[in-house]
């Protein structure tokens, strides 16, 4: 019999419908591998949770190596260019997605006022309220799903018209908002004058976004109220 993740505080107690047993499959090259059921955890939340957590961040490192990779520009074989949107989208879904698992929220997209409160936790200094605003509002809701190179996005909170330049880099802090007065010539069909920059460093995006992971695994195992967020959001992830 195989145990099912129990809820924080039943440890002792095996409830519901028995799960499936061990997976089997065939991967690349029809080499077969077996994965132990429910990550080995045998029913107890606390290792399932840390497990569970470890694999989604680990999955996320990997992807942003990938969109960081720099290879050659069509127009250019001498510079290289990176995946930028696929790696800012996969920064900002990752950063909600914790944020899900942390708040218990699993069935709807967070506003950027419940991100800032994973943020501010676990992410600390030059994530603050605003930034969290401005990287939601500006880039996960408009620009990056379009992936919109250049243009202005205009800031109703507080009249500001923005550009932004995304880079691969490690630099610190990883967004900035610098007041920044110009105008869009090149690729605009008109002149577009704006008022600020938002400057993005992806490499440093992605690093904080994966610590700010680990403090919250470390958290997870220590709480019962955080593991009962984290069986929320399983039992919506995996409804039995």
């Amino acid at each position: 019999m195989k145990a099912r993740l129990r809820e924080p505080g039943n440890e002792g107690k095996v409830k519901g419908k028995v799960m499936a047993s061990t997976p089997i499959g065939e991967g690349r090259d029809s080499v077969v591998y077996r994965r132990p059921a429910h990550r080995g955890a045998n029913g107890c939340t606390v290792e399932f949770a840390k497990d569970f957590v470890q694999k989604r961040l680990a999955g996320f490192d990997k992807d942003m190596k990938i969109c960081l990779t720099g290879v050659a520009r069509q127009d250019d074989p001498n510079i290289e260019t990176h995946a930028y949107f696929p790696a800012l989208m996969s920064c900002c879904s990752t950063l909600e997605y914790l944020a899900q698992l942390y708040l218990g929220k699993p069935d709807k997209s967070l506003g950027h006022d419940k991100i800032a409160r994973y943020a501010e936790r676990h992410l600390g200094k030059g994530y603050e309220a605003e930034i969290v605003r401005v990287l939601f509002e500006a880039f996960r809701e408009r620009i990056a799903h379009r992936g919109i190179a250049t243009g202005v996005w205009r800031d109703r909170t507080n009249g500001r018209r923005v550009v932004w330049k995304i880079e691969e880099d490690d630099r610190a802090p990883s967004i900035e908002v610098v007041e920044e007065v110009g105008e869009l010539c090149t690729d605009a069909p008109w002149i577009t004058p704006y008022s600020h920059r938002v400057y993005i460093h992806l490499a440093c995006l992605g690093r904080d976004i994966c610590a700010s992971g680990q403090k919250y695994r470390a958290e997870l195992e220590r709480s019962p109220e955080l593991q009962k967020n984290f069986c929320a959001c399983m039992r919506h992830l995996y409804p039995v």
